[in-house]
């Protein structure tokens, strides 16, 4: 509820690799590993009708389940694992953002443009 236990997906182009950030919640067992998953995933590139070269668009649906985080990126690479907090298993809110990577891990470097198009919350049975 206070937004420090995060869990942050986030995809690297240059690195091809889709990142889930877990949050370090130190009150757990030591022996459970919090440490972040990756898997590397590749946008594809294709000609379109008119003959000009196109990047695919990136397509995440994370579904999260008391503690378990399932993420499926355009219908090929899949993650799945769980999610530990102190606080009760309850998700607290979603936040969307697209932004530019400088090849450093820092925002707003250079190159075509990061747009987020579309975001949908479901929460039980209707969309929010």
């Amino acid at each position: 509820s206070n937004g420090q236990s995060r869990t942050t997906i986030s995809f690297h182009p240059r690195d091809e690799t889709l990142l889930v950030e877990r949050p370090q919640i130190s009150d757990f067992h030591p022996r459970i590993n919090h440490d972040p998953e990756s898997a590397p995933h590749t946008l594809f590139t294709y000609i379109n009708g008119k003959g000009e070269e196109v990047e695919e668009p990136l397509r995440i649906h994370a579904f999260f389940d008391t503690s378990v985080l399932e993420v499926f990126v355009n219908g090929r690479t899949a993650v799945s694992t769980r999610i530990y907090t102190p606080e009760s298993r309850r998700c607290y809110g979603v936040r969307f953002f697209a932004e530019l990577d400088d090849g450093q891990g820092n925002g707003g470097g250079g190159g075509s443009a990061a747009v987020l198009r579309r975001a949908v919350v479901w929460d039980g049975l209707e969309a929010v």
